[in-house]
């Protein structure tokens, strides 16, 4: 009954025969299309996909009070795309005491391809560097009512032969500390966040 259906459309419009040919590929073939197009660029129906990574940017800037202009926004997200292929699969170890306030960050990270895995303490990162090698490390600094925990973290890492780049991600009050020796970056913006750690996966896979 439906193949007569098909083939009455067909003979009273061909352009129909084309239109049910491309919706059959796209369902047969859904899969291996997303698999080829980049993931961030956006490309999708109704821009859904666009949407989602402004959203989760848009929360990153507001979490943190980021003074984080629509240009500024806007690069960055540019920068995720571009980097597509350095983000997809790169093992991303986040150390935060308070990981619930920095979601929208990870989800972008995953969303952009990368693994990212979770630390509450240092005790807890060393563990999980014992286990999996990362390619990239995000840290905050205070934690554990220590001030410096992050940087006690990082001269852990160096004593146990762990070299991955450490990215400090710290508050605002935080935001005008110098970069410290052997860290990759020290910032408090989202989009700053993205771009040094595209620099550093780039740099690392080169």
């Amino acid at each position: 009954m439906v193949q007569h259906i098909i083939i009455a459309l067909i003979d009273a419009s061909p352009s129909a025969m084309w239109v049910l040919l491309v919706v059959w590929l796209v369902l047969r073939f859904e899969k291996p299309i997303r698999s080829v197009l980049p993931r961030v660029t956006g490309v999708s129906i109704f821009g859904v996909e666009a949407s989602f990574v402004r959203e989760e940017m848009d929360k990153a800037i507001v979490r943190k009070a980021a003074p984080v202009c629509t240009e500024d926004r806007e690069r960055a997200l540019r920068r995720l795309m571009r980097a597509e292929s350095v983000f997809r699969d790169a093992a991303i170890l986040w150390v935060d005491s308070a990981p619930e306030l920095r979601a929208d960050e990870r989800a972008l990270l995953r969303f952009a391809g990368a693994s990212v895995d979770v630390a509450r303490s240092t005790a807890e990162a060393l563990s999980r560097l014992e286990n999996r090698g990362y390619d990239a490390i995000v840290s905050d600094m205070k934690r554990e009512g220590d001030p410096d925990a992050g940087l006690s973290l990082l001269s852990a890492m160096r004593e146990r032969s762990f070299l991955p780049p450490v990215i400090f991600y710290v508050d605002q009050d935080e935001a005008g500390r110098e970069v410290p020796p052997r860290a990759f970056d020290l910032t408090d913006r989202p989009d700053v966040l993205l771009h040094a750690l595209a620099d550093a996966l780039e740099r690392r896979r080169s």
